[in-house]
């Protein structure tokens, strides 16, 4: 539970690393010894038949999860954005789907070309900054109207953008990562690419970051500033990044990666991301083909096959939410304001018995789904 304690630490202490000496990690890691022999004499005490929780990381939810896969109990959870309904698979403890099975199981599904084009349509929709299932975290679009004149100037021939990630959310989300942590990762990168004088670097921090980063931005301005490394307002569109066309994209995992490379601008990513089986971006596997990846960055080349982002975006955003709207709970007006009494006043009116049969019928459709993802992706182990 190594990942699920460290990822904790991020979120709860609001460092963007690990600080072993740090108190409040020795209390983090107290808290999980009582999670884990809580739910141990929870679990020798009844014969519990199934878990249900919201999502699979942090000591909170992720420690009970895999004990209970341990014991053969089936885990299900219902919260992540990519999907209805989810059976947490033994194998991979997310409760987001096991991206390394998507595109066999696209392979085995029918009316290919249709499903294609529902993708086409929805993913496309996004550039115009309309908010969609992948993006629906988001407070304003990427992909807003604001232009940042303080990067109009630049040489977009000689310059690579880092999309940076929050650091506090949690790293290891899709079981594995190169790094233990985004602050690990993009003193990494900076670093490496510091050292080439002849190219030009922009950090682009993560738009939707919960507090704290904004400091932390600051403070790594600050480490870098004498160096080839500028950082741009986080709010920059998208857009203006896709007409700038610059020599390449560098995120660990982020949701960017599809879109720049769907508008061919070579991308850098690392393992493990939800595109880990496809070929749109490229994937460093380990530290030192991610260092000579950098240092050559300005020569990466990637084939990029549309029609492959668009078989990852069904299957990622589409496929396991049954083709339901994003904010099928109508949810979006009161993001991070579900416990105000303006939330209480305005919504709880609306929970009547139609209300709640609604939600029945999407859960029994999701749970469907869930089942037989579960089995599909046994049959592709076996």
């Amino acid at each position: 539970v190594g990942d699920l304690i460290y990822d904790t630490y991020l979120r709860m202490a609001g460092k963007p690393t690990v600080d072993i000496h740090d108190p409040f990690l020795y209390h983090i890691i107290l808290q999980s010894l009582h999670i884990f022999y809580g739910f141990k004499r929870m679990f020798n005490r009844y014969d519990i038949k199934a878990i249900v929780n919201s999502y699979a990381v942090y000591i909170h939810f992720g420690i009970n999860v895999r004990m209970a896969l341990q014991r053969g109990i089936p885990v299900y959870t219902v919260g992540s954005n990519n999907n209805l309904f989810h059976k947490v698979q033994p194998s991979y403890f997310s409760h987001h789907n096991n991206h390394f099975a998507f595109k066999c199981l696209f392979d085995k599904l029918e009316n290919k070309l249709e499903k294609l084009g529902i993708a086409k349509e929805f993913f496309e929709k996004r550039f115009s900054g309309e908010i969609d299932a992948a993006t629906s975290y988001m407070k304003e679009s990427a992909f807003n109207k604001n232009i940042n004149k303080a990067v109009e100037k630049t040489d977009w021939n000689n310059t690579v953008v880092v999309l940076a990630h929050c650091f506090f959310d949690s790293p290891h989300i899709y079981r594995d990562l190169l790094f233990p942590d985004f602050y690990e990762w993009i003193t990494f990168t900076l670093d490496k690419l510091s050292s080439i004088s002849d190219l030009n670097v922009i950090v682009k921090p993560h738009p939707n970051g919960v507090n704290g980063n904004d400091e932390i931005f600051e403070e790594l301005g600050k480490k870098y500033s004498n160096t080839n490394i500028s950082f741009i307002d986080k709010n920059t569109s998208n857009l203006q990044l896709f007409e700038a066309k610059p020599k390449a994209i560098i995120t660990a995992y982020g949701t960017a990666a599809s879109e720049f490379a769907y508008h061919n601008i070579p991308v850098l990513s690392i393992y493990d991301n939800p595109f880990t089986a496809f070929n749109f971006t490229k994937i460093a596997h380990s530290k030192d083909e991610y260092a000579d990846l950098l240092y050559n960055i300005k020569n990466l080349s990637v084939e990029v096959d549309k029609q492959e982002i668009l078989v990852y975006y069904y299957m990622q955003h589409i496929f396991y939410n049954s083709g339901m709207e994003a904010d099928w709970l109508h949810f979006g007006k009161y993001k991070e304001n579900t416990y105000s009494d303006f939330f209480l006043e305005d919504y709880m009116p609306d929970m009547s018995e139609t209300y709640f049969n609604r939600i029945d019928s999407v859960l029994e459709k999701g749970l469907a789904i869930a089942e037989q993802e579960y089995t599909d992706v046994l049959n592709l182990r076996n």
